[in-house]
């Protein structure tokens, strides 16, 4: 197992590295910032003298290398724009993303689990496709429509809610049951999915002969087996939502770390966009590495790959 561990370890450390070089080589495509930094009446001596500072005047490869560097050492660099480190940005805005992600993915597994079994028990009935097509809406709808709907509906027309800001628990319910809502789709479907796979399977067919209850086999022994590739994709949405989810932090003016992302693109402030993808990739990386662990200990016929 220890070897596995490794395996799994080195893989996650690569994927890390493929994904860091990749947006590193992708942001500075968009073109550079200089432009945005220095005002019309800005001259070349100016332009020069702004690209030297920021480093922005070595090649591709030595400006990769500095990053990496400094990476090592803790260092996720400067914002371009307001000079400050991107780690400290990244903690003074991540508990508001970590609340919002939080309750959205919290109310998402609660809607998302009874509707998925039941989708599941009752294959090719009413109760199925119904759910069926309400998973397909929630995963076409586009969230920042949905958004300003129940902005236009909670906040303006019945005044129940804040329209935007972070003013207290009443604040995350609207942005909250957006994500909720677009995340509980795929999570509904993959749960139906997988719980289709886990009643078909032996030890299931086992617990029927031993005179189990339907109830006990659906809620025990099938959903137990189903709750993991659910588990591994809450993690890959966990990192989504609290680090690049610009849309909706945007329409409700929510401070988080996506409408921080959302600036930093607008701005091409490279360092900023670096850190939060990082950030993100980081935490679905460590949560797929989790759950292959968990897997690894559970069902040891997962070694074999």
């Amino acid at each position: 197992m220890i070897r596995h561990f490794s395996i799994r370890v080195g893989q996650a450390l690569l994927a890390l590295l493929v994904v860091l070089l990749l947006v590193f080589l992708s942001s500075r495509a968009t073109g550079s910032p200089l432009d945005l930094l220095l005002g019309p009446q800005a001259t070349q001596a100016d332009y020069a003298r702004l690209e030297r500072e920021l480093g922005l005047d070595q090649p591709i490869h030595v400006q990769f290398g500095r990053y990496a560097v400094g990476l090592a050492s803790g260092d996720m660099g400067k914002s371009l724009r307001t000079r400050e480190p991107v780690a400290s940005m990244i903690a003074s805005t991540a508990p508001a993303s970590i609340v919002l992600g939080t309750a959205s993915l919290a109310v998402a597994a609660l809607l998302a689990v009874p509707l998925g079994v039941f989708a599941a028990s009752h294959r090719g009935q009413l109760v199925d496709r119904a759910t069926t097509a309400l998973s397909v809406f929630w995963m076409s709808m586009a969230p920042f429509w949905f958004g300003i709907v129940l902005i236009a509906v909670f906040a303006v027309r019945l005044r129940w809610f804040p329209a935007g800001g972070n003013a207290g628990i009443r604040s995350i319910v609207l942005p909250g049951l957006t994500l909720a809502l677009f995340a509980t789709g795929g999570l509904t479907r993959l749960i139906r999915t997988s719980m289709l796979e886990a009643l078909g399977s032996e030890y299931v067919r086992l617990a029927r002969s031993t005179g189990a209850s339907e109830r006990r086999v659906l809620w025990r022994h099938a959903l137990r087996n189903a709750l993991l590739p659910a588990v591994n994709y809450l993690g890959i949405l966990f990192a989504l939502v609290i680090t690049v989810n610009a849309v909706v932090e945007a329409v409700f003016d929510w401070p988080g770390l996506g409408r921080m992302v959302y600036n930093a693109i607008l701005s091409r402030d490279f360092p900023v966009v670096q850190g939060l993808v990082l950030l993100a990739a980081t935490i679905a990386i460590g949560v797929n590495l989790l759950v292959d662990v968990v897997m690894l200990g559970i069902d040891p016929r997962t070694r074999r790959g």
